[in-house]
Formats: structure tokens, C-alpha cells, sequence
């Protein structure tokens, strides 16, 4: 039966009929260097993912065993495909075996076994644990790039060495407005071949300083400490961990401290544009940053580096444990999502504050379109709802949207923007500078969002980021920020039949 599934977005692209179309293995794809023909879509950032729901003939099928092909004038091209083992979880239990009286705050470490239980990505390195189910199920996740999509194969074709011979899925891709479709092909390996890696798109390394996570990782955290400048300072769990593909890198030097980010896309210069990723209740607010969330208790839930996507998600943010944060890192392509459960704060901001190395970038959104220099000295900006961002220079181009979902109401949002060697703001953590520190504020006071105190409603931020190289037009940039807002959509049958 075809199935024509829309893929929207909640933490990344979702099928609107309750799946995800996903490929999972690999093989060697004409991947960094091996040519191939041009690929039918436009959309070489963005990746498609589905659930095993989406594509039912592959389920029970070893995660191992699937293998992605595309098809063109060379023939069969094996593509990387990865597949992420999901199941139903406690969020919660990345703190299991924790006594919360060792806790930095032990008054906020009490009941958290058991709580925000949903679908997740599974991780037997950490206390989350491994899926029970070891074969990909409906809940699994299997992701490709739209990038890697070829030709459709014409009826009949050969299917390619070593597949089985009952097995067979076609994925149609196709971009909204636009004609363009890519075609992707499941199968499943015969028992017989063994299967083969592909070069990774993408290689996080999560290295924290302590050893094994299981074993050394303190998840009590450490006394609190409000209120004090830290410049550069790790938390409880310093950490070299690192991201790294063709197009871009980035470094954690602990649980919520990103401080570097260099793109490297076309002539990009590669420089480390980024001081922090910063979050705090204001601008200047110093009694919670990102050091503080990072010195206080907390835990990992996952960490995945696969061919084609790395994996980062964490909890514990000071009185917060179960605020949760995921990082998706693609070729070309990052995703960072907040989701906040804490008592009532009042308010957050939540922005990239970036380095004197990106003097000289053009810094715009959607409030300014025509654009200012980012140079350390002061900008008049307009102010609002922030809907995306870019900045633009010999560094490289990043193109940013950002999506606050939340279910209560009054609600204040607007945008942040400082460009000043000598800013007004204190600056809690990094260097001394603002340059061009922009992002998302919610200037309004936030109710309750911690499941363990009644009632709760949600709220979520996130990022979108695309990297590119510096000379891209502002069309492209304009043509980037609406692809993220609409994703492509697929179409799942049987290999051999027509629409």
C-alpha cells in the first residue's frame, strides 16, 4: 500500500501519518570524494527521517542489515543510511542510582526516577539503557540525506549484489513548489554478505575528562556558585568533545558549554567564530549561565556518532534537572532544541555570543533585513519576535531559524542583539567582548514547566542552522530560511510499482 507521508518537524522531520521515513547502514557512497551524478533535489542540507512505522517491511529486520540505495546513468550507488534505536523511556532515569542528598541541590534531585516518559533514543552507555528491542522496530528511526537521493530505477531493473531478493522499498522525494524529485531505495542484505561501513558524514566525539561515562561521570554535581564571573571555566564534568564534518566543527567543553564553531564550507577561513552559546534569565543575569547549569547535577541521555548523524541530549540545568537539552549535528545541517522544566523563572535569553574572529561578518534577521557589521561597536537594531538570523564573512555563512513552541499564554518574546567591545551587559561567562551577541529572548516572566509540581505546561526552543560558504547570495539565504520552515516530503511503496 503507498503511503504519501508530509515530513514536518517537532525535534527534527516528521512524517504527518504518524512515521518517519528513515535509511539506515552504509557502504561507500560517492561521499566525500567518489563522483557521481548531480543529484535530482535541491535540498543537500537537509535530512529525511522516519520511524519504522513508516516503512513496516523492514521491521524486524537488523538495524545492521539495511542498506540504502540510490540509483543514476552509473548504476546502483550505495548511500549512507543510519538507523537509531528508539523506545519508551524516563527521561528521568538518567539519574537512576543517584542519591539526591549528594546533589548540588539536593532539594530539587528528589523524584526523578520515572519522570517525562515518552519515546527516545536509547544509549546503553548511559543509564537510559539500551533499546529491548534489538531489531528495528516502530518505534526506530532510520535517516538519510535528500541530498543522496538518484534517479528512479526503471521497471525491472536489476536490484543491486548481495540484497535480498524479497526485499525492496522505494522512497520518493520531493520538494514543495517545486517539480524536483529524488528517488532512495531500502533494501535488506542476504544473510550471506556481510555488510560493509560507509564514510561517516559526520563524527561527534563525546570525550569527557573524567573516563567512561557510567563510571566517573558526576551527576551530583558541585556546590552551587551564583553570581560569579568564570570566564572560560568548565563545569562538574569538563569535557574535549567535538563535531566534525566538511562543512563545520564545534566543541563542548562540558555539558551546556559550547565554545567553538568554525565553518569550513567552500573558501571559508575556518576561524573559530563562536566565544559562548549563552543562556541565562536576562542579558547580564549572572545567577544562571551555562556554567552554572554545567557545575550543577546533571546527566547525559545519549550520545550517537553514525554515518550520518551524531546524537547529543542531556538534563540538568541547576534547580531544573530534567530540563533537557538535544543537539543534531548533520553534514551541513545542526539542530539544538531546549526544552525547558523548571519552577517558575523570569525569563530567558538564549544566543550565540561570537568571537572578536568575526569581526567584519554581516550580522541580519528578520527585523533587519538590509544587515550591520559586526565590529564591536554599538548598532541601532530594530527589536521583536525573532524569526531567523544569519551572519556572513570571509568566516563562513551561518543561516539560523528559531521556533519557540509553547502551550501557555502572555508570553513576551523578542530578540537580543549587543555589538560592543565595551558592553553594558556583565558578561557572565567567555571573554570580555559582545560581538554581535544575538538570539531569542522571553523578556516575560515563565510559569511553572516541572512535571513534578502539578500542571505543567511545555515550552521548547529551537535552532535550525545551516552552514554555508561566504559568498552565497541573500536569496540563497532567503530560499535556505523557507526550506527550513517546509520540509520535503516522501512517498513509501514496494520497489516495482508506479503512481
Amino acid at each position: 500500500m503507498v503511503q504519501t507521508m508530509a515530513l514536518t518537524r517537532q525535534w527534527f522531520i516528521r512524517a504527518l501519518l504518524g512515521g518517519w521515513i528513515v535509511c539506515g547502514c552504509s557502504d561507500a557512497p560517492a561521499a566525500p570524494g567518489i563522483a557521481r551524478a548531480a543529484s535530482p533535489l535541491q535540498r543537500d542540507f537537509e535530512p529525511v527521517v522516519l520511524t519504522g512505522d513508516s516503512i513496516p517491511s523492514l521491521v524486524g529486520t537488523p538495524p545492521a542489515r539495511i542498506v540504502g540505495y540510490r540509483f543514476d546513468t552509473a548504476g546502483w550507488t550505495r548511500i549512507p543510511v543510519q538507523v537509531d534505536e528508539r523506545a519508551m523511556v524516563a527521561i528521568g532515569d538518567a539519574y537512576r542510582g543517584l542519591d539526591p542528598a549528594t546533589c548540588a541541590q539536593p532539594g530539587w534531585c528528589s523524584d526523578l526516577a520515572g519522570r517525562v516518559v515518552q519515546i527516545y533514543y536509547t544509549d546503553a552507555k548511559t543509564f537510559i539503557g539500551a533499546d529491548p528491542d534489538v531489531a528495528f522496530d516502530r518505534n526506530d528511526e532510520l535517516v538519510f540525506m535528500a541530498r543522496d537521493a538518484g534517479s528512479e530505477a526503471p521497471v525491472g531493473a536489476s536490484r543491486p549484489p548481495g540484497v535480498s531478493g524479497g526485499s525492496g522499498v522505494k522512497l520518493t522525494v520531493s520538494e514543495p513548489q517545486s517539480t524536483g524529485r529524488g528517488y532512495v531505495y531500502l533494501f535488506t542484505l542476504s544473510d550471506t554478505v556481510a555488510a560493509t561501513a560507509l564514510a561517516p558524514y559526520v563524527v561527534y566525539n563525546f570525550s569527557p575528562a573524567s573516563g567512561e561515562y557510567r563510571a566517573t561521570y558526576n551527576r551530583a554535581g558541585l556546590s552551587p556558585d551564583a553570581n560569579r564571573r568564570t570566564g572560560d571555566a568548565p563545569g562538574a564534568n569538563p569535557e574535549n568533545s567535538t563535531v566534525t564534518t566538511r562543512f563545520y566543527s564545534q566543541h563542548f567543553a562540558d555539558r551546556w558549554i559550547l565554545d567553538r564553531l568554525q565553518i569550513s564550507a567552500g573558501s571559508s577561513t575556518a576561524v573559530d567564530i563562536l566565544d559562548r552559546y549563552k543562556n541565562s534569565f536576562g542579558p547580564g543575569s549572572c545567577a544562571r549561565t551555562e556554567y552554572t547549569g554545567s557545575r550543577g547535577e546533571g546527566a547525559f541521555i545519549v550520545n550517537i556518532s553514525g554515518p550520518v548523524r551524531g546524537i547529543r541530549a542531556y538534563v540538568g540545568f541547576n534547580s531544573g534537572p530534567l530540563v533537557q537539552r538535544e543537539h543534531l549535528f548533520y553534514e551541513q545541517y545542526a539542530e539544538i532544541t531546549t526544552f525547558l522544566r523548571v519552577h517558575p523563572i523570569p525569563g530567558i535569553v538564549d544566543f550565540f555570543d561570537y568571537s572578536p574572529a568575526a569581526a567584519g561578518m554581516t550580522y541580519r534577521n528578520n527585523l533587519n533585513p538590509q544587515g550591520v557589521i559586526i565590529d564591536g561597536r554599538p548598532d541601532a537594531v530594530s527589536a521583536g519576535p525573532l524569526e531567523w538570523e544569519s551572519v556572513q564573512g570571509p568566516p563562513g555563512t551561518m543561516v539560523t531559524t528559531h521556533t519557540l513552541s509553547a502551550n501557555s499564554s502572555g508570553l513576551t518574546r523578542t530578540s537580543f542583539y549587543d555589538d560592543a567591545i565595551t558592553p553594558s551587559f556583565t558578561q557572565c561567562t567567555g571573554d570580555e567582548f559582545a560581538y554581535g551577541a544575538s538570539g531569542s529572548w522571553i523578556t516575560s516572566s515563565i510559569p511553572n514547566t516541572d512535571p513534578r509540581l502539578g500542571d505543567t505546561p511545555t515550552l521548547s526552543l529551537r535552532r535550525q542552522m545551516v552552514f554555508r560558504a561566504p559568498n552565497v547570495s541573500t536569496t540563497t539565504i532567503d530560499s535556505l530560511v523557507a526550506s527550513l520552515r517546509v520540509p520535503v516530503r516522501v512517498r513509501v511503496e514496494p520497489i516495482g510499482t508506479r503512481k
